[in-house]
């Protein structure tokens, strides 16, 4: 696996999502074709991990800072 052509992808699929996250569903779909480079595959799970940590992160952080109704 060539290490900076994955760090290129990566910053690219990064890039992607940050304009359009509904992209994301392009790219789990794309995640299911058998005819991807190693580096690839690598860069697109991982930027889509880091978005969904992302998200839950954001998402407890909101729900945190609402206050409480009784």
């Amino acid at each position: 696996m060539d290490n900076a052509v994955y760090v290129k992808l990566k910053g690219i699929v990064i890039q992607d999502l940050l304009k359009d996250p509904h992209r994301a569903q392009f790219h789990e779909r794309e995640l299911k074709t058998e005819d991807l480079t190693p580096e690839y595959r690598r860069a697109v799970q991982e930027a889509l991990a880091e978005l969904r940590a992302a998200q839950r992160s954001s998402g407890a952080s909101v729900a945190m800072a609402q206050p409480q109704r009784k």
